[in-house]
């Protein structure tokens, strides 16, 4: 997991190994960040694991979230014919 500073240099913040991408396991990451300090959490950026979306709403409230740009699109095509991926990214 990376974080980004206010002036935009990244940082890693951490790498876990968890048998799911439950709330639980998500938490646990989260809470694990809180006591090594991380906070004024404002945004994160991830794909859409609903686990995930769940922990930061409990284990950091107020915090925005977005879906990953590169996964919505991956997701997309993952589902649309080939013959229209061509057409897909001159949009």
């Amino acid at each position: 997991m990376r974080g980004v500073h206010a002036a935009g240099q990244r940082e890693l913040l951490g790498f876990w190994i968890g048998d799911s991408e439950s709330e639980a396991t998500w938490r646990t990451v989260g809470q694990d960040l809180k006591a090594r300090g991380l906070h004024g959490v404002d945004l994160v950026v991830s794909d859409h694991h609903a686990g995930l979306v769940r922990a930061l709403q409990r284990e950091f409230q107020g915090v925005r979230w977005q879906r990953c740009q590169t996964h919505f699109s991956r997701n997309v095509l993952d589902v649309c014919p080939k013959r229209f991926h061509d057409v897909f990214f001159i949009i």
